[in-house]
């Protein structure tokens, strides 16, 4: 990030600690009013070589209403990086698990198995992720896709499951920066502002959205999403 930074004056130490003091203080206020905190989930898998690859499903996310939204369809396969006929290793097989965030096993024998068996995802016989019909909130359960060749395990993939907030996707993707979108005739932004400046330089017109954050004002006054108007400043 490039931030302005006044001028210095190599002759004065008083105004260079002032001066430094000021330029601590506006980047600070940048980064008070300007960060924005994401999460993201990202299945990291495990392989026994680094000569293997993997089509099939890696993540499962559901819409708004709690239905499936996108999985991928491919086939489980496992492949080696540098083979030019891209044929699957033979002897392969693979199948799913499950474990509750302790790291525990969920077999059949284990007090969650039926309740996890209706809100997890299963393999098909063409070793394609089928996932459950309705997306439960909040439980503790992670499947993971296993294959092995020969017998050995050869991968390991997690399967992360999600659902969208919004039933627009361009909300869901939204990182809270300014997004145009041309295609959709969609601009999304922390604040807009609509008005012009008066000849004393205040400002007449409304601005909309978190303006504290959008415009820099202070929070101490003003906060909170809404629609404000002003008339010459006030």
């Amino acid at each position: 990030m490039n931030f302005r930074l006044p001028k210095t004056d190599h002759n004065n130490q008083d105004s260079l600690e002032d001066q430094d003091k000021n330029a601590i203080k506006e980047i600070e206020q940048y980064q008070k009013y300007r960060v924005v905190d994401l999460n993201t989930l990202y299945a990291i898998p495990y392989s026994a070589s680094d000569a293997y690859y993997i089509s099939g499903a890696t993540n499962i996310v559901y819409n708004n209403q709690g239905t499936v939204s996108f999985v991928s369809e491919d086939e489980y396969k496992l492949y080696k990086v540098n083979d030019k006929g891209n044929t699957p290793v033979s002897d392969q097989s693979w199948h799913i698990e499950y474990y509750n965030k302790k790291g525990e096993w969920i077999n059949e024998s284990h007090k969650d198995w039926n309740m996890l068996i209706n809100y997890m995802p299963v393999l098909n016989s063409k070793n394609r992720l089928t996932p459950a019909p309705l997306y439960i909130k909040n439980l503790e359960y992670i499947p993971v896709v296993i294959c092995t060749v020969d017998g050995d395990i050869a991968w390991v993939q997690p399967i992360i499951i999600t659902q969208n907030a919004y039933a627009s996707s361009t909300l869901n993707d939204w990182n809270g920066s300014l997004t145009i979108d041309e295609k959709n005739g969609t601009i999304l932004s922390t604040a807009v502002g609509a008005g012009k400046k008066e000849s004393d330089n205040s400002f007449s017109g409304v601005l909309m959205g978190d303006i504290a954050k959008g415009a820099n004002f202070d929070p101490d006054n003003i906060s909170g999403l809404g629609l404000y108007g002003f008339n010459y400043g006030a």
